[in-house]
């Protein structure tokens, strides 16, 4: 075989490559494009997130509410902003929010996110930031127990070995299922989908803050 025809060979093999793995490269792409429920208000790229049509790159500070004093609330938020910052995000920790052992499952008188309801409202309308929410169920964050309240105890089953909390048990994840319920009933109107546009809301939710 002629050199010429061996590059020939090599030259439509490589090509027939490139357009394979162009075409895989295509799929994939169209495959893992992200579907967005409310693009027009809130999306994302690799870039940056994209909020009611202007592109922006996330700037947040933290601040915990409950572990701040309310009358220093708006301080904490005028420093932030002069700062530079154009977000705020906390933690929503469970054993904060109900404090007292409910007497089942569906029993949801217990819980108070009045305190959590103020702060998203001061960060948002009266000092203009876009918030984030982290409510676990474990958030760490150097909490006791991770904010799971002490009395989930009572209901860890019988000949249950090793780690309970955290786990794929079904009784523990129903009382998860119980605290979402309640906590995203509190957090549902604050989404920024459900504010005016060019409102300020929560942009992002985190479910749990050290799993991989």
């Amino acid at each position: 075989m002629k050199l010429k025809e061996m590059i020939r060979i090599a030259v439509i093999g490589m090509m027939l490559c490139i357009l394979f793995v162009a075409s895989t490269w295509a799929d994939n792409v169209e495959k893992s494009a992200k579907k967005f429920a409310s693009p027009d208000r809130i999306r994302y790229d690799g870039s940056c997130m994209t909020i009611d049509g202007k592109d922006m790159f996330v700037y947040s500070a933290a601040f915990h509410y409950f572990r701040c004093p309310e009358e220093l609330w708006r301080d904490r938020f005028r420093q932030i902003k002069e700062a530079g910052f154009n977000t705020v995000e906390t933690y929503v920790p469970w054993n904060w929010h109900e404090r007292t052992m409910p007497s089942s499952l569906s029993d949801t008188t217990k819980f108070d996110f009045a305190d959590l309801k103020r702060w998203l409202k001061m960060a948002q309308e009266e000092f203009d930031l876009y918030t984030i929410v982290r409510p676990g169920p474990f958030i760490c964050a150097e909490f006791s127990g991770g904010a799971y309240p002490r009395w989930l105890a009572k209901f860890r089953p019988e000949g249950v070995k090793g780690l309970w909390l955290r786990s794929a048990d079904d009784t523990h994840i129903r009382w998860c299922v119980h605290w979402y319920d309640a906590v995203c009933k509190a957090l549902v109107d604050e989404q920024i989908t459900r504010k005016p546009k060019g409102k300020k809301g929560i942009v992002m939710i985190q479910i749990e803050n050290e799993y991989n």
